[in-house]
């Protein structure tokens, strides 16, 4: 950058212009322009050598926000940071799609602390002019449609298109097993047993239906409603476990909501309890929450 030198020179010297590098005459209009833009942003970033430090501040600011233990996406929902371990899946107590208990791992993921609302699905079919495959039909029923109800009558693919526009996904079944088991291999998500105290389960179908979300305590990740209020689809389709030789036509074929909901009886609220049903289906008692894994977040912020 000789010429900027000379320039400066020439500004502060005015006697001295043979002994610059480049003469003042030789010097055009766009780079006199090009230095004093060039002066103004070094005077705009006096806390950094350099504009490059200036913008790894900011990078590193971004991530402090995000590598913690909670992360906001498009939705602005609340998710809770579930850390990666080790736990035990299915149960050998459980049924033959459940056996037997095995070993697994997941890494670090967020997952939304309550079931996506009435509201906050409405809010999606707003802006994304989305079309839903579920009926939906209860969004016109007293009994379920308060905003801060769980939303309902979701096919699978009206959940997944909803993660999508949030910047999110559904949780795996390993993902939402772990959560559900809160570290301690509970029979229940709200811990050795259940109660209605606990948890919404066990109505008549038709006087029942689900409550606002945050109406009961949260497991100790902080993770409200993994039992009960509405069953919750997760990604994929069911699958054997390892060492399972038991055959379903189900396997590669059906999906699984988990938890259990407001009409469920209590067995099925079990953390291990793999529900079926078809891919298609859509009911008052099913709906969703959305995961995201920390790694996935990181390679967010990094773009």
């Amino acid at each position: 950058m000789q010429y900027l030198a000379g320039l400066s020179e020439a500004d502060s010297l005015n006697t001295q212009n043979d002994s610059l590098n480049i003469g003042l005459d030789s010097i055009k209009e766009e780079d006199v322009a090009l230095y004093r833009e060039m002066k103004k942003s070094r005077q705009d970033t006096t806390l950094y050598k350099s504009l490059s430090d200036a913008d790894k501040a900011q990078l590193n600011k971004k991530k402090k926000s995000y590598n913690n233990k909670f992360y906001y996406a498009k939705d602005n929902k609340k998710m809770i940071l579930i850390p990666g371990q080790a736990f035990k899946m299915g149960s050998d107590n459980g049924s033959d799609i459940e056996k037997p208990e095995y070993s697994v791992k997941v890494k670090d993921f967020y997952l939304d602390e309550t079931e996506v609302t009435n509201a906050q699905f409405k809010k999606f079919l707003e802006e994304s002019k989305y079309n839903p495959k579920g009926s939906l039909s209860h969004f016109r029923d007293r009994r379920f449609n308060k905003d801060d109800m769980p939303v309902v009558d979701v096919v699978y693919y009206d959940a997944i298109a909803y993660c999508e526009w949030a910047g999110k996904r559904l949780p795996s079944e390993r993902e939402w097993e772990c959560a559900a088991k809160d570290s301690q291999n509970y029979e229940y998500p709200t811990g050795t047993d259940m109660t209605d105290k606990d948890a919404r389960f066990g109505l008549n179908i038709t006087i029942g239906s689900p409550v606002s979300v945050k109406s009961y305590r949260p497991n100790k990740f902080g993770i409200y409603d993994l039992a009960g209020n509405v069953s919750e689809w997760v990604h994929g389709v069911i699958s054997q476990y390892p060492g399972n030789i038991t055959m379903s036509r189900s396997y590669g074929k059906d999906r699984i909501p988990r938890g259990g909901s407001w009409m469920s009886p209590k067995e099925d609220c079990k953390t291990y309890r793999r529900a079926i049903l078809d891919i298609s289906k859509s009911t008052g008692n099913i709906g969703f929450r959305c995961a995201i894994g920390k790694d996935e977040v990181i390679e967010l912020i990094n773009k």
